[in-house]
């Protein structure tokens, strides 16, 4: 089980360009997984599909292996905020969305269909 003290090291493993800037947030979870998600996002408007799958998959491990606290920042912070990148038919929006792994797939789409009106 991951808890959240252990995610800014996890996320500095994964992405070791982070660490510094990880090192002089606050002790937050929110605060990590914002940063993770502005890197993930500015790799995502460069076009960058092998750095977007890696942080995928660092968010399918939280997912998957998180404490209730690791997984409802990821969800509420890192998939919340990607989505909106994720909502058209767009080649490129198309392309994210298969990248994503299962228990992604599944809270994006939980976001997606219960904000519809």
């Amino acid at each position: 089980m991951i808890h959240q003290n252990e995610v800014r090291d996890i996320i500095s493993e994964e992405v070791p360009s982070l660490r510094f800037t990880l090192n002089a947030l606050p002790n937050s979870v929110y605060k990590y997984v914002q940063n993770f998600t502005d890197y993930t996002k500015w790799h995502i408007r460069l076009g960058n599909s092998k750095v977007v799958k890696r942080c995928f998959e660092t968010v399918e491990r939280f997912l998957t292996e998180g404490d209730a606290e690791v997984k409802g920042a990821f969800e509420s912070v890192y998939i919340y905020s990607i989505s909106r990148l994720l909502e058209s038919n767009e080649p490129e929006a198309v392309a994210l969305r298969n990248m994503m792994g299962d228990k992604m797939k599944i809270e994006y789409l939980r976001q997606l269909t219960c904000c519809q009106a």
